[in-house]
């Protein structure tokens, strides 16, 4: 193998050549995990850290793993096969991930939370369905009087799997249910018995228990700003798939 030619694992150990690691990749669907690796090294290559916020992130790497002298650390690059290039690639790459998402997604984050306003709602609501119209009358005027509940009447009457849980649902993605009962469980305040209503074969009683209203609140910006990244790096997984290149990237310092 020329030099040109050689792919190391443990460093400055050739082990194979590019014909057989691009065999591998083909046989054994390696390209898309190479492509990710591709994208994300291309953003923590284009985001600096200064020196003393590079040197903190690498001791918290290294406390995290017990890692507290020379002979540790070099016990550590030998197991892992890794050189202090690596190390610092590795301590850091969550940082720079983190100033990458925060710039190019965080503005779209409102947007997006609208967008998803439907899936992040959650619901609780409780449930019996049953394929006669008297008896779905009746029991809604049982529940409605108090003369029973669902989680009496549900385990008896109800046709499906809520008949397991006393009738009650959640709490679960308000998008999650039939369109149907979306409808009500929006406007519905809680607690409020709905009349019973007909579902392409079958008889419905409802009634919503809560609603918990997302909040786009640090922790939610967070799980939007991943999910709008997510998507990002998979059209650019996409491209690389198909045969494109990477446009390089303009990123910010920290």
């Amino acid at each position: 193998m020329t030099e040109e030619s050689v792919i190391e694992l443990p460093p400055a150990r050739p082990c194979l050549s590019t014909d057989d690691l691009n065999r591998l990749i083909r046989q054994q669907g390696l390209g898309r995990a190479i492509a990710q690796a591709m994208i994300v090294d291309q953003i923590v290559r284009s985001i600096p850290l200064d020196e003393q916020e590079t040197s903190e992130l690498v001791d918290k790497y290294l406390a995290e793993r017990d890692i507290s002298n020379d002979s540790t650390r070099n016990t550590y690059l030998e197991k892992e096969a890794i050189n202090e290039d690596d190390l610092v690639w590795r301590a850091t790459t969550a940082r720079r991930l983190e100033i990458h998402r925060k710039h190019m997604h965080g503005p779209d984050v409102e947007t997006r939370f609208l967008e998803r306003k439907l899936e992040l709602d959650k619901v609780t609501y409780s449930l019996i369905r049953v394929r006669d119209a008297e008896l779905a009358a009746e029991l809604y005027q049982q529940i409605r009087d108090a003369d029973a509940d669902f989680a009496q009447l549900a385990p008896i009457y109800s046709e499906g799997q809520e008949r397991l849980s006393h009738g009650l649902i959640g709490p679960v993605a308000l998008n999650a249910a039939h369109p149907e009962i979306v409808k009500r469980l929006r406007i519905g305040e809680p607690r409020q018995l709905f009349e019973p209503f007909f579902v392409v074969d079958i008889w419905l009683v409802l009634r919503l228990e809560q609603r918990v209203v997302a909040q786009l609140d640090q922790s939610m910006r967070e799980q939007l700003e991943w999910e709008l990244f997510d998507h990002w790096c998979q059209e650019r997984v996409r491209t690389l798939l198909a045969g494109g290149s990477l446009m390089p990237q303009s990123e910010p310092t920290p």
